[in-house]
């Protein structure tokens, strides 16, 4: 994780002098459009620096965009293996309560009747699935606000997406 915070860093490092070193050619830019004039080779030289900084600094942004969507993924893989876990855990109990209800019916066992706790235990499986929804769904909003994806992208779309998905999910579980 530090690495990736490491690499940030000096992304953003290198997007400063990048646009310092615009600025410059900027400057040279109007020196030379003002001595020699705008079809001048000193012109075009200032340009095509200008141009090439520009490219680079967006390659930098980039860079730097996608160091920070790796680190938040990073960061959801625990909450998604959790999540995985809650839903097996839910199955299981369902799974419990089902055949405890099957074999009551059926044999009209009182041992095989649902208890409190199997409630419970749903109860509280889940309470820990509607909390780990809501830190995924917390970080899908920090990196949709930290990322500056453009409205209509195919990234902006799939965090906008899943938000609406984790957003509906969390409905779901408190009705």
């Amino acid at each position: 994780m530090q690495e990736y915070a490491n690499q940030i860093a000096l992304e953003g490092k290198s997007q400063e002098i990048y646009r310092a070193q615009m600025n410059a050619y900027l400057n040279e830019m109007r020196n030379a459009a003002g001595i020699f004039g705008v079809d001048s080779n000193e012109y075009r030289k200032a340009q095509t620096a200008y141009q090439g900084m520009a490219t680079a600094l967006k390659q930098s942004e980039k860079n730097a965009r996608d160091l920070t969507r790796a680190m938040y993924d990073l960061n959801l893989k625990p909450i998604d293996y959790m999540m995985n876990r809650i839903k097996a855990e839910a199955q299981m109990y369902q799974d419990r309560v089902a055949l405890k209800e099957a074999r009551g019916t059926l044999l009209n066992d009182p041992s095989s009747y649902i208890t409190e706790n199997d409630y419970n235990s749903q109860i509280k499986n889940n309470n820990s699935n509607i909390i780990y929804t809501e830190q995924r769904l917390d970080y899908n909003k920090r990196l949709l606000d930290t990322m500056g994806y453009e409205e209509g992208s195919e990234q902006y779309d799939q965090l906008k997406s899943a938000i609406e998905a984790d957003e509906a999910a969390l409905r779901q579980m408190v009705i």
